[in-house]
């Protein structure tokens, strides 16, 4: 088996199971167990791992974020296995589906963990982001998520457990900052080129949404957003799941920050963690580009996601016999 063919486990786990998200701004860690049909967390954390700088203008993960990276994937190792999951599922996305040397760099982050780092394809990630929020609401329905992430951004569209439709474009908000906000604060054409940017990106693939159904969002975006509003003094997952927000407050967010320095905004977001500033206003401008043209009043948040649905697919909770496209 090589390091990036992991695959779907042959058989469910009986026990707990961690989860490890290697994503393009952050790596994410969750142990879980099953609690029925749903994914009970026992424990969470975050690291701004930053795998993918540079991506976007040098189409490579840097040697020192590898290394960084490695050094986060040995220290979570060490501790599933002291809790008892044993060894870590580990997943990656954009950061890996964009670099040039992919290979190599999975090669060196397995020779250092020894933890194989699972690619997950585009359309797969849509799905096992919609299935980690599905698994965590008391009465799963009709639902569109999306999920943020620092080098792409997905969506998916179902019924419960029954996904209809799901899409992945290759932008996110590390790769849009790099891009587009270099100066400090971001001037307005540099904002303007990245709303374009955005909207042409879901162009292709926004549809008018029935405001009767649920539009969840997870990510760091999103759970920021929702401790900002709520004033919190530090982040409480309890209390940002299933916050929900009009459109109108993610609008005011987003100008504000666009509008302050790099250290304004450090400060401003202090409690839930300032190394994520930097690339807060363009996760939000991908947000609020999307509620606009669809047509979305209010989003509700979810501090779930891709790591729960890795989780639920390991615990037996989940096993999609298809992934639908974006024009299913």
């Amino acid at each position: 088996m090589t390091p990036e063919s992991a695959g779907l486990s042959p058989s469910p786990r009986n026990g707990p199971v961690a989860v490890i998200d290697i994503g393009t701004n952050s790596a994410l860690f969750l142990l879980a167990e099953r609690d029925g049909t749903v994914v009970r967390p026992i424990r969470q954390e975050i690291r701004t791992t930053r795998l993918g700088r540079g991506l976007a203008s040098s189409g490579r993960i840097g040697e020192e974020d590898i290394g960084r990276t490695a050094a986060v994937l040995i220290e979570w190792k060490e501790l599933a296995r002291a809790i008892g999951a044993g060894s870590p599922v580990c997943t990656g996305t954009q950061v890996f589906r964009a670099a040039e040397n992919r290979r190599e760099a999975l090669a060196v982050l397995f020779r250092e963990t020894g933890l194989q780092i699972e690619v997950i394809p585009e359309q797969e990630e849509a799905v096992w982001s919609y299935m980690g929020v599905v698994h965590g609401l008391a009465e799963p329905g009709r639902a569109v998520v999306m999920d943020i992430g620092g080098g792409s951004t997905e969506w998916a569209q179902g019924d419960g457990p029954a996904l209809r439709r799901s899409r992945s474009v290759p932008i996110g908000a590390l790769t849009l900052t790099e891009k587009h906000l270099r100066s400090d604060p971001p001037g307005p054409d540099e904002l303007d080129a990245m709303t374009d940017e955005i909207r042409s990106a879901f162009a292709p693939d926004i549809p008018m949404q029935d405001p009767s159904v649920p539009f969840i969002c997870v990510g760091g975006t999103a759970t920021t957003l929702a401790g900002l509003e709520l004033g919190l003094e530090r982040y409480d997952a309890a209390v940002v799941d299933g916050t929900e927000l009009a459109v109108r407050i993610v609008r005011n967010w987003a100008e504000k920050l666009a509008g302050q320095s790099r250290a304004e905004r450090r400060w401003t977001v202090r409690a839930f963690g300032p190394d994520r500033a930097d690339i807060l206003p363009a996760g939000l401008f991908i947000l609020l580009s999307w509620m606009e043209s669809a047509g979305i009043p209010t989003v509700r948040v979810s501090d779930r996601g891709l790591r729960f649905g890795i989780a639920a697919r390991e615990l037996g909770l989940a096993r999609p016999a298809a992934f639908p496209s974006g024009n299913g």
